[in-house]
């Protein structure tokens, strides 16, 4: 172990100054981040992202996390419906063209029309929408803490599903919008366009009347946004995989400074130009604002 010591820790043999945060290491930890950064974002979403952090949210894992839980509720899983999906994706387009996040956009737009447009025409129809996540498995966990979204996941008069993933600006920041589409087919026999309604219950813009006068059925959550109650603790739970490579990288330089400041101290040795303390603190800080930065995620 003798390695660990030259690297960690202060002393006679590496003249008391840890390899660690000697300045040239330090540059050749901030490029092996930069490249995890851009390795993660390149395989994980196709489309890099040097300096930012990349998110790890797989539609086929949002819908098989969504399956787990109906699951647990005795209800068979859902199938991907490849015309939810695409519905899915234009919702989320429309959100960001329109700068908008809402389940209806600002000119009336109800989530119904996309499933319109894609054909697809319902007897029972749903949406969950969700931003700023880092991993699929918080985004059903902050669902799954609603009600009115996890009555939309559990409801057993759902046969099929469609998801999407889709980032882009919205209010001027970077995000990842999350877009899940519920849906039954209608077996009956459609009548003309008689129908407008609009709402969070009721028929979507368009829709129309069974043969037997029934209106078709759709589900939103509550109307006002809900952020997720995660704890810092929770949080970490929630980090993705760029996101975890930071913070572990972060912490162990954290270990070193603050340990070469204790071993200076105690042994009153005296070295010019060091700031272990201040770089110690400094870190202590960005490790806060990555934990919370994983608790920031929103559902309607």
């Amino acid at each position: 172990m003798e390695w660990l010591a030259h690297l960690l820790i202060p002393h006679e043999g590496n003249n008391h100054h840890a390899h660690l945060i000697r300045y040239p290491n330090l540059a050749i930890v901030a490029a092996f981040l930069i490249l995890a950064s851009f390795s993660v974002s390149l395989f994980s979403k196709g489309s890099p992202q040097v300096l930012g952090f990349a998110t790890d949210i797989k539609v086929e894992e949002l819908i098989s996390l969504t399956n787990k839980e109906r699951e647990k509720n005795g209800l068979p899983s859902l199938k991907e419906s490849p015309v939810l999906d695409a519905a899915a994706a234009q919702k989320a387009q429309d959100m960001f063209k329109k700068d908008y996040w809402a389940h209806i956009a600002p000119d009336g737009t109800t989530p119904w029309v996309f499933f319109k447009n894609n054909s697809y025409v319902y007897s029972y129809a749903g949406e969950n929408l969700a931003r700023d996540f880092y991993t699929s498995s918080a985004v059903v966990a902050a669902w799954m803490k609603s009600s009115s979204h996890r009555e939309n996941i559990v409801n057993s008069r759902y046969e099929e599903i469609g998801m999407a993933v889709v980032d882009g600006k919205l209010g001027g920041e970077d995000t990842t919008l999350v877009v899940q589409f519920f849906g039954t087919p209608s077996k009956a026999t459609l009548l003309p366009i008689i129908s407008s309604d609009q709402g969070a219950q009721g028929v979507g813009i368009g829709q129309q009347l069974e043969s037997n006068g029934s209106k078709p059925v759709s589900v939103l959550p509550s109307a006002t946004t809900a952020p997720t109650e995660n704890s810092i603790f929770s949080g970490l739970e929630n980090l993705g995989l760029t996101q975890k490579i930071y913070l572990g990288v972060l912490i162990l330089l954290f270990l070193a400074f603050v340990i070469d400041s204790v071993v200076l101290y105690r042994r009153r040795i005296e070295r010019k130009n060091s700031h272990s303390l201040m770089h110690a603190s400094l870190i202590a800080i960005l490790v806060f604002l990555i934990i919370i930065g994983a608790t920031k995620g929103v559902i309607i």
